[in-house]
């Protein structure tokens, strides 16, 4: 669920359509370009990635997470932002 309970309906709606259209498509590929590009930021990875902007790596990484896909490894010096990397 990419969405909160608390969200409008409409949020939920677009919620509900971006997991059955390209949701699942981008979580893919972020999990295989944080297995290249690990302990990153998400503002790093969406630099660094020809199509995923850091708003794309900031949405995804976390759903990653919660399905035991990716960690946080650390944080960086600079504003505290979280490092990620793929789980092996």
């Amino acid at each position: 669920m990419n969405y909160r309970t608390s969200d409008p309906e409409s949020s939920k709606i677009a919620g509900q359509e971006a997991e059955r259209s390209f949701a699942p498509t981008q979580r893919k590929g972020v999990l295989e370009f944080i297995k290249k590009h690990p302990n990153k930021t998400s503002a790093e990875l969406g630099d660094m990635h020809e199509y995923y902007d850091r708003h794309t790596f900031a949405r995804r990484l976390p759903e990653l997470r919660s399905s035991g896909k990716a960690i946080v490894t650390g944080f960086s010096s600079y504003k505290k932002q979280q490092l990620w990397s793929a789980v092996e």
